[in-house]
């Protein structure tokens, strides 16, 4: 079973808050800089990378955000994220905003509904209210087309799927 703990209840992240700050100047000099460039970067597809050499990381960090991975049961949070697992403890309730981005993972079901459903026929909507916005078929009180969109809200986990 996964727990739900907050990081400074683990050891891992009391251990990396320990370690000496990475100075990028020194780094990044000289001929050890090209190293760590070349180094510190990986392959993503269609022939981009990632490269995080000017990120304040080293070797020692790396194994220990390795290893505060591993305390955390990020791999396992990451799976019950995906399959529709409540992982939201507070509010008692699914985090499925990922499915605004497509289906990643098998179906979420939920009392019986399929959520990636739910979430197709909100961006259907969305899409339907945004090309009739863009045509002018609604309109301001004058029938002007709009020309700005102002969003306000709080925020919060439950903010998105409002939103959307």
């Amino acid at each position: 079973m996964i727990s739900w703990n907050n990081l400074d209840k683990l050891e891992a992240f009391k251990e990396l808050k320990s370690f000496k700050e990475v100075d990028l100047r020194e780094v990044l000099a000289g001929d050890e800089g090209a190293a760590r460039v070349k180094k510190y970067s990986v392959p993503m597809a269609e022939g981009l990378s990632f490269n995080y050499a000017a990120k304040k990381v080293d070797d020692d960090i790396l194994k220990g955000l390795e290893k505060l991975a591993k305390e955390a049961e990020l791999a396992d949070k990451f799976k019950a994220l995906y399959e529709g697992e409540v992982i939201n403890t507070g509010e008692k309730r699914l985090v499925l905003h990922q499915l605004t981005r497509g289906q990643l993972g098998a179906d979420v079901v939920c009392n019986g509904e399929n959520k990636r459903e739910f979430y197709l026929n909100e961006q259907k909507k969305i899409a339907e209210f945004a090309n009739k916005v863009h045509s002018g078929q609604i309109a301001n009180g004058a029938g002007e087309k709009f020309t700005s969109v102002v969003q306000i809200g709080i925020g919060g986990s439950d903010l998105g799927h409002r939103a959307m």
